[in-house]
Parts: C-alpha cells; sequence; structure tokens
C-alpha cells in the first residue's frame, strides 16, 4: 500500500521500531515485488533478553521515540494503522486523547476483534475490507460517513506482463514437470485454512496431478503439514517450497492448472475476511476452486469458481476434478473482471476519503 500511496502522489512513509530481527530494506522490496521504495522511518529501541524480565522498559523507550515522532510531524500528517489496541496506534490514541497530537488517525480495519468503542471519538476514519465489517461497525454506533469500504487488491500490470511469459518456461525454472497437471495453493498454513484438507483430497485425484503448496512461513505450519503429507503418503504427490517473493509466488499461480481457496467455514475471519489470494486467482485466469465461506461468495462469480459441497477430502477432490476442465480464461477478460481493484485504485479512493473527512 506504502508504495501505491507514492504513485497516487501521496508522500507516504512506513514507521517501525528498531529490531536485531529487522528485514533489510532491498529484501522487504524484493520480497513484495517492489518497484518504488517508499520512505521508512526506523524508531530507536533496545532490545532486551526476555529472561531479563526487563521487556517494559523496551516498551517505553518506543512508546517515548513514538510520541516524539508523532508530535513533530505536526497537524497535516495522517497515520494509517490496522490495530487501535496495539502500539503504535494505541500510543498515538492516547497523545490524540489527551490534546498532544493534532495529526489525524484513521484505522485499517481487518477483524472485528479488532474493534475498540473507547478509540471511536479519536479516531477520524475506518478503512474496511469487506462490507460486513461495515455493517458490523454501523450496528456499534459508528457513522456512516466515517466508513470507506476498500477490498484488498492485486498488482495487476504485474500479472499483465506475467501473462506474456511462455508456460512451459516457467514451469521449467519453478521445477514443475510440464507433463503432470498443476494444483497449486498460495498462503499461509495456518489451523482453519484446511491445508491438511486440501493435502487429503490428492489420495482422490489421478497418478498425473501433483499438488504445490507456497507459503507457510511458520515454522509449527510447516511441520504440522509436512507430518500431515508423510501420514498419507503423498510425498511424491505434494511439494512443499515455502515462502516465496511475490513475483516468484505469482509465476506459481501462473503455472498452476487449478487454484484453490480451501479455507474452513468455522475460519474466524470467514464472515469478513478479504483474502488477497482471492484478487490473485482471478488475474491469473486460472479456475478456481474454494469452499463458499461468505467473503468469497460475495466476490466470485460462477464461471470463475467450482464450489466444494462438502468440506470433505472426496468432496474437495471432486470438485478440483471438475475444474480441471475448465479453459483458463483470456487476458482481456481478466482485465475486464479486475477493473479498478488493483492497488493503486485502492490508494487513491483512500487518499480521497481521508481529504473528505477533514
Amino acid at each position: 500500500m506504502a508504495e501505491a500511496f507514492l504513485e497516487c502522489g501521496v508522500d507516504a512513509s512506513i514507521v517501525y521500531p528498531w529490531s536485531p530481527k529487522i528485514i533489510p530494506w532491498r529484501d522487504v522490496c524484493t520480497a513484495y515485488g517492489l518497484h518504488r521504495r517508499p520512505q521508512r522511518k526506523v524508531l530507536p529501541g533496545i532490545y532486551l533478553n526476555p529472561a531479563w524480565r526487563l521487556q517494559p522498559f523496551s516498551n517505553i523507550l518506543l512508546r517515548i521515540a513514538l510520541a516524539l515522532f508523532a508530535i513533530k510531524t505536526g497537524s497535516k500528517a495522517v497515520f494509517l494503522g490496522r490495530q487501535p489496541l496495539e502500539d503504535p496506534l494505541a500510543t498515538l490514541l492516547q497523545l490524540k486523547a489527551r490534546g498532544f497530537l493534532p495529526a489525524r488517525i484513521f484505522v485499517e480495519l481487518h477483524e472485528a476483534r479488532h474493534y475498540s468503542p473507547s478509540a471511536d471519538s479519536y479516531i477520524s476514519g475506518y478503512v474496511v475490507v469487506s462490507e460486513p465489517l461495515r455493517l458490523f461497525l454501523m450496528d456499534a454506533g459508528v457513522e456512516s460517513d466515517k466508513i470507506l469500504v476498500a477490498q484488498n487488491a492485486v498488482d495487476f500490470s504485474a500479472y499483465q506482463q506475467a501473462h506474456k511469459l511462455d508456460r512451459r518456461m516457467v514451469r521449467r525454472q519453478l521445477g514443475l514437470p510440464e507433463h503432470l497437471s498443476v494444483i497449486c495453493y498460495t498462503g499461509q498454513f495456518y489451523r482453519g485454512r484446511n491445508v491438511e484438507t486440501l493435502v487429503a483430497a490428492m489420495k482422490y485425484m489421478q497418478p498425473d496431478v501433483i499438488l504445490v503448496l507456497v507459503g507457510g512461513n511458520a515454522k509449527g505450519d510447516m511441520q504440522r503439514i509436512q507430518a500431515h503429507v508423510d501420514a498419507n503418503q503423498l510425498s511424491e504427490r505434494v511439494r512443499m517450497v515455502g515462502q516465496q517473493p511475490a513475483v516468484k509466488t505469482m509465476h506459481f499461480q501462473l503455472a498452476a492448472d487449478v487454484l484453490v481457496i480451501p479455507y474452513d467455514s468455522r475460519l474466524s475471519t470467514a464472515a469478513w475476511c478479504s483474502p488477497l489470494k482471492m484478487w490473485e486467482y482471478l488475474a491469473s485466469g486460472r479456475p478456481i476452486v474454494a469452499f463458499p465461506i461468505p467473503a468469497l461468495r460475495d466476490i466470485f462469480r460462477k464461471s470463475e469458481v467450482v464450489w466444494v459441497q462438502e468440506e470433505t477430502p472426496v468432496s474437495l477432490a471432486d470438485a478440483l476434478k471438475e475444474a480441471m476442465k475448465w479453459e483458463p480464461r483470456p487476458l482481456h477478460e481478466i482485465r475486464e473482471r479486475i477493473g479498478t481493484w488493483t492497488w493503486e485504485e485502492r490508494a487513491r479512493r483512500i487518499a480521497e476519503f481521508m481529504e473528505i473527512l477533514q
């Protein structure tokens, strides 16, 4: 989003605390496929071994550094963050409540549990990623003109360029066999993402079909899924390639025959999430298989997705077999479908929304 704001002519910076585990800026830009590097402000901090039980001193230093930085920005600054109950927004809202911070604060809400009624009067506006979240805020008493619905989006220009690549060449570069059908999932492996069900569904697929899992940056999740693969004796048919840079993840999607979103209907965010992969999958033009959670049903059209009838490996395998009969959609149809759902257009809408509420 910071890069998208820059593309819209907004002077945007990313502010975060120093940490010994901080990722080098060039690696961040590579991981997210950024063409322009946003400015960043690294707040001073100290690292204290948790065993020393001195972590509160580190937190105090961070809050002081954040307060000094925020007050210095003046009234023209605008802060946008996601969780008002946690720093840095928590400190900014405390400053606002005490009259020390003239700058406006906006909250981008992805989950209802992050909403804090006590902070409402100090928040200039909310950006939410789905219509159900907007209705949730209105039911909580937030005025409708303080809420903007802005779904997540996609870097469609990158996908347009990738569509020009030879698919066989892409497969060779990724180490994927050309003669096999490829099912692909990109994302995290948290519980509730139903990756285990997807793996188990491979037992009911034809021998010439493989599953490629791209993502999963939590060691425990990776180990859990690998153990599930081993227990089902599917090591030859399921490939876990780990977390990949944005460009390579996009290539895996375009190299696939079918893309999957196997989210469990009991997922805590099923009613109001806006998965990034939803727009990425649409931009790839590949047939999609998904469980019919509300957030997906509101976006996908019948011609784009095969809905899984039951949350079982057998039912998922049936949907995958059906999707493999479909043809990829041509680029002109994809372009028309994506329309304005790009990061730059999303940033422009948010910037306009912030100016309206001055």
